[in-house]
């Protein structure tokens, strides 16, 4: 993926390095070339913590000078608060003490050996009041609160749920950093039930669900576990210029480890922001752009609705690899895509719309997010601002008219590689035709056809992500750029001791993912990425189902489990049965029902290959499922087979995405089902029905059930770093250099 990267001027202090016993007239260059990268990332950047609460995980970038996410500064709140971290001094039992239009935590922590367990954190002086005007108290910001006058500001914390202008003023609360992944989390918490203790500062304090009077308060509340830095990029710096230095030692190695070397210093442009990037392959060529689920470097806004739309057309191939450009707008200039594409009969090619399958997308505007030249927006009808499907357009200038015309056009992404082919795109003459100003190559005019001239755009895909693909890039450098001076059969150790170096840099690039699970069926494999945080395929997160969720997995609760319900292109549901295979069928014992976290509105939630919570029966009388209480659902789920709008009631919670194997649940939706108390169930094909005088089938169907064991899968990231640090260890234990140093004995 294409990182863009901020040039400052700034000063560098000279490094010196060993000099190698042999001569390195071949590395000087390299060398050279790396000081100079050194040189452009050794200035101060502003630091980043991740926040962990028991909802899940959040990063933020302090803002201790100006940058892309911060216009302001506040150096001082950020070294007040960066005491609090690096000392250790919030406790891990910290918990968030306040949820209204701000999600507050820092000022007390629960310990149960004490009569009164909440217990106020220990402090350090308070700080001066350091107000910026230009970090105002929006939403995703965080806040130093303080209880008493403008300087009595200590370690209580904030992060703005809303925009909350009332906290700004003279006399306000100092911003002094900004939610850059994953503010879902913090939307959980606010939308979490309160509960008031009428204590100071603690009255309306955020539950996991709603309390029973008898019950104990602190196993519901939410807790802020830790608070850790995430590594900087100066750090993986310093570790190149100390990859270099040993590099040095041997010249023959020398290349490759300052390939790993050059390779950690982008690593970290990855580690933060995972947003989705996506290739646009078209006749001049490819760009890529990157889309905006959440703020980055590159997006200063996040439209994660708008961008689960455009993902959802390429995921499912709904652009024709014969789609072409079929606008060139000169006033304001853009080029459209999206809307068309060739079909061909008998009779000859024709023009043909992109079909609509989905659901069009409500309207997004996100301030920070404007129509800038490289941005891509979604196009929407004439008088339709909510009306937006497939089709897209690029930006070639700046074009502010479009933020408000017509309703606005939503911006989700951003050019980040290609954009001098987005500009010989546009430098193509153009012609009208029936469907649009046509960008036309080489075309002779007259009655020619236009098919053989347009721009198509033959592809659009994901991109893998940064530290997947830089991590696979710099280890096949380092096998590129070895010296084939051994024989073949060492290549192998050679190529572990490489990849040793790259291991040492790449938990630079770990981030919070989503976890993921597998139904392994008779049928095959469904995965499903759980959303305990919003994500490329998660609109929503619901962090509370997902924990519940997993602890059924966790506790073994679904061995046996199978699919008691296939209601035909509606849903496959499971989770409530297990079976001994032979006779019999048992009910899974159940805990607490989970609290639902349906999120009412646009877009719609459950469509197809979505998993939810079912809750009860309808009651008697009713046929709508809506008339179901909420806060009810427990082991239970759901797969939707198709886009049913009807169950997004606020009772539903989604809490899953099918990442892979959709196809196994369509056959599970093909099965013969037998109804034997539990409700239509499907079997096997191995199953014989041998029916009665009713019609009805009356061989057991146990042994045919469609079974669903359900386990965790290992993250993706987790098990590449396992496979790199394990063909790392194997080969340097076995290297004599690497047993002569201090390391070698562990």
């Amino acid at each position: 993926m294409g990182a863009r990267i901020a040039a400052r001027d700034h000063g560098c202090a000279s490094a010196i390095l060993p000099l190698p016993s042999r001569p390195v007239t071949r590395l000087a260059p390299a060398v050279l070339a790396l000081l100079l990268v050194l040189a452009e990332t050794a200035a101060a950047e502003n630091p980043f913590v991740r926040i962990t609460t028991t909802l899940g995980s959040f990063v933020v970038e302090l803002c201790a000078e100006v940058s892309a996410q911060c216009p302001g500064d506040a150096p001082d709140t950020v070294a007040n608060f960066l005491r609090y971290v690096d000392e250790d001094a919030y406790p891990a039992t910290t918990f968030v003490h306040r949820r209204t239009t701000i999600v507050m935590t820092g000022l007390y922590y629960v310990d149960e050996t004490e009569v009164f367990p909440w217990i106020l954190v220990p402090t350090f002086p308070p700080i001066p009041l350091e107000l910026d005007p230009l970090l105002p108290n929006l939403r995703g910001t965080l806040g130093m609160w303080r209880p008493l006058g403008p300087d009595s500001a200590m370690s209580e914390w904030y992060v703005n749920a809303t925009d909350n202008p009332s906290l700004d003023g003279p006399d306000g609360m100092a911003v002094f950093g900004r939610v850059v992944a994953h503010l879902g989390v913090v939307d959980a918490i606010a939308a979490l039930p309160v509960e008031d203790f009428g204590l100071p500062n603690i009255h309306e304090v955020p539950l996991t669900r709603v309390r029973d009077p008898s019950e104990p308060i602190n196993p519901l509340l939410v807790s802020v576990p830790s608070i850790v830095r995430v590594p900087e990029a100066g750090a993986a710096s310093v570790g190149a210029v100390a990859l270099l230095t040993i590099a040095t030692l041997r010249r023959r190695r020398a290349r490759t480890l300052l390939a790993a070397g050059v390779g950690a210093l982008l690593l970290p442009a990855g580690a933060l922001a995972a947003n989705p990037v996506v290739r646009v392959a078209t006749v001049l060529g490819d760009f890529e752009i990157e889309l905006c689920a959440e703020t980055s470097a590159v997006c200063l806004g996040a439209a994660p609705n708008t961008v689960a739309n455009f993902l959802r057309y390429v995921d499912e191939n709904k652009y024709p690899d014969t789609s072409f450009i079929h606008r060139h707008g000169q006033q304001p200039p853009l080029l459209e895509g999206g809307t068309f594409w060739i079909g061909e009969d008998e009779q000859g090619p024709f023009f043909e719309l992109v079909p609509e399958p989905f659901p069009a997308v409500p309207l997004e505007l996100v301030p920070g997010l404007s129509n800038v030249r490289g941005s891509i927006a979604m196009q929407h009808p004439p008088g339709q601002p909510d009306g937006g499907h497939g089709d897209w357009f690029l930006n070639l200038a700046d074009n502010p008219v479009l933020d408000t015309a017509d309703g606005g056009f939503a911006v989700f992404g951003h050019v980040t590689g290609g954009m001098d082919v987005v500009d010989e795109i546009a430098a193509v003459p153009v012609y009208m035709f029936l469907v649009g100003q046509l960008p036309l190559i080489d075309y002779p005019g007259g009655d020619a056809s236009a098919v053989p001239h347009l721009v198509y755009v033959s592809g659009i895909e994901r991109v893998p992500e940064a530290s997947s693909a830089l991590l696979g890039a710099v280890s096949l450098t380092a096998v590129a750029l070895r010296r084939r001076r051994r024989p073949a059969p060492g290549r192998w150790r050679r190529l572990a001791r490489r990849a040793a170096l790259v291991a040492i840099i790449v938990p630079a690039t770990a981030h919070a993912e989503n976890p993921f699970v597998r139904f392994a069926t008779p049928l095959g494999n469904i995965d499903i990425e759980l959303c305990q945080e919003a994500s490329t395929r998660c609109a929503t997160a619901a962090p509370l189902t997902v924990a519940n969720f997993l602890g059924y997995v966790d506790a073994g609760a679904y061995h046996d489990s199978f699919v008691h319900r296939r209601a035909l292109d509606f849903v496959i549901q499971g989770g409530s049965f297990v079976s001994n295979h032979i006779n019999q069928y048992f009910q899974i014992d159940t805990g607490e029902p989970v609290l639902s976290e349906f999120i009412p509105g646009p877009p719609p939630r459950n469509v197809r290959g979505t998993m939810s919570v079912p809750l009860p029966a309808d009651p008697p009388g009713s046929t709508n499922p809506c008339d179901t209480g909420e806060n009810q659902g427990t082991s239970g789920w759901f797969i939707n087979l198709g886009d049913n709008s009807g169950l997004d009631c606020g009772l539903f919670t989604v809490f899953g995405v099918v990442a892979s194997g959709m196809e196994v649940a369509d056959e599970i939706n093909l099965r013969f089902a037998v109804n034997f108390g539990v409700g239509p169930s499907p079997v096997t094909s191995d199953y014989q029905c041998n029916p009665n005088q009713n019609q009805q089938c009356t061989t057991p169907p146990y042994p045919y059930l469609i079974y669903t064991e359900i386990t965790r899968v290992p993250e993706p990231h987790a098990t590449l770093l396992a496979l790199v640090a394990g063909v790392s260890l194997i080969g340097l234990a076995r290297h004599r250099r690497w047993r002569e140093t201090p390391f070698g004995g562990l």
